[in-house]
């Protein structure tokens, strides 16, 4: 017996049965992967160790992952049909980092979406709290944009993301590059959501013979914004922490040079656009006294230009 780190944990630790040839059998990563996706695992493991000893430590099973390991130097065509079963095999062997990498190479060599999806149901499991979960979900989107479960997963991620950043807003004055980052995600966010924000609603008195009608309301506004009064809150002190006329007077003086003024006006005010609407006051000013004015700051002005064009206004505040 040693002592071994706990699967998904830094700091716990469990008791692992070392087997033969190194393999060792572990009790909690022999419970994630029984909660794995049937798909990718539908075999759950034993979670009895001399029935997993016997399973590793058997012939056959030997055999079968030395082949599959070779098959993964064939063609593409053959390397790929070969990644699923292989993969099913190291994991249930306990091999959990050599299936990673091999999932890995097959997807810097192919372009499909089996290992692409292999991938991110590992990191779920796995690494469910790395930054790499996210791009993941994105690369399965760039092959398959239609896939609706991955896009709420990564949806939620971005929720996620949205309010790490809320709270450093709320917690300093954040640099140009945190505001553009900020308005690229509310962006992406507000376009993806997928979430059902369309109620029907019946009218009419339902008596007989009285004709029913039926009215559909929609609500651009995503529900993390509306659930609760958090980031009502937000959004009515951000006016004067951030968004003030007095702000954007001490901004326009500011002596940190041009350019960097300029940034930061400009990708703070797409960020308003979607809070509080292309007509706010300091977006107003902005798009309109500083970035037209100056033909140097055309880049700036077309990032803008995209965020009033495709605003959302969360907040009717002033």
């Amino acid at each position: 017996m040693v002592l071994r780190p706990l699967i998904g944990s830094n700091t716990r630790f469990c008791l692992v049965r070392v087997l033969k040839d190194g393999v060792a059998f572990d009790p909690a990563l022999t419970k994630i992967l029984g909660d794995m996706d049937p798909w990718l695992l539908p075999l759950k493991p034993p979670e009895d160790h001399d029935c997993h000893r016997k399973i590793v430590n058997d012939s056959y099973y030997k055999d079968a992952v030395e082949y599959m390991r070779l098959t993964m130097q064939s063609p593409r065509y053959v390397s790929l049909a070969a990644l699923h079963p292989l993969v099913q095999l190291l994991l249930i062997g306990g091999l959990v980092d050599e299936a990673m990498k091999v999932v890995e190479e097959m997807c810097n060599k192919v372009h499909d979406i089996k290992p692409f999806r292999i991938k991110a149901a590992m990191m779920e499991k796995f690494h469910h709290h790395n930054d790499l979960l996210a791009k993941c979900y994105e690369d399965i989107l760039k092959i398959d944009p239609s896939c609706v479960t991955t896009l709420k997963k990564l949806i939620v991620i971005r929720e996620s993301l949205i309010e790490m950043i809320a709270l450093h807003v709320e917690a300093s004055f954040p640099e140009p590059i945190i505001w553009k980052e900020f308005a690229e995600i509310l962006i992406l966010f507000f376009e993806n959501a997928d979430e059902d924000r369309m109620s029907v609603c019946l009218d009419g008195s339902g008596e007989e013979g009285s004709q029913q009608t039926y009215s559909v309301r929609y609500n651009s506004t995503p529900r993390m914004f509306t659930e609760t009064s958090s980031w009502t809150l937000r959004a009515k002190w951000w006016l004067n922490r951030h968004f003030s006329p007095e702000i954007l007077e001490a901004e326009m003086r500011n002596g940190t040079g041009y350019l960097e003024m300029m940034r930061l006006m400009s990708y703070k005010a797409a960020c308003a656009c979607r809070i509080y609407g292309p007509e706010f006051s300091y977006v107003t000013k902005v798009y309109g006294s500083r970035l037209v004015k100056y033909s140097n700051s055309l880049e700036l002005f077309n990032f803008l230009q995209r965020h009033r064009h495709n605003w959302n206004r969360i907040y009717n505040l002033e």
